[in-house]
């Protein structure tokens, strides 16, 4: 992977980025079964098999006048539990992006005065990920 601007690396949901993202954080999870038990006096060590995986998707943005994506339409997912088209990727050619469908789990605002509102949103894939490469 070459060295990408963590500006660029965004939330896209149906293709449209989330507008102004000023970080993006992608989380895999594994949880794993125990197949050789274990005790407090057992010295080897422990043997594991993946089980169920997840993946978890968070962005920070800034929102100003006429951007995609504000707090009402992320609002109106979570309400609503309607699941949306999400990819976290860049814009460089060559390089990959994991994309799913997912549910928005959580959303949150903040503003202060005479700034753009930054609104954080995590969302969590529902199913099976796919990885691909930008052409």
């Amino acid at each position: 992977m070459a060295v990408v601007d963590g500006g660029e690396l965004r939330v896209y949901i149906g293709g449209t980025p989330i507008a102004f993202a000023t970080s993006s954080t992608i989380n895999l999870t594994s949880q794993v079964d125990e197949l050789a038990p274990t005790s407090v006096s057992d010295a080897s060590f422990t043997v594991v098999k993946p089980r169920r995986r997840s993946v978890s998707i968070s962005t920070n943005a800034l929102y100003g006048a006429s951007t995609n994506y504000d707090f009402k339409d992320l609002y109106d997912a979570w309400k609503a539990g309607t699941s949306v088209t999400i990819a976290f990727k860049t814009t460089t050619t060559g390089e990959w992006e994991v994309s799913g469908t997912a549910y928005v789990t959580g959303i949150s605002a903040s503003a202060s005065v005479s700034q753009d509102a930054s609104v954080r949103a995590t969302f969590t894939i529902s199913g099976e990920t796919s990885i691909t490469v930008i052409p």
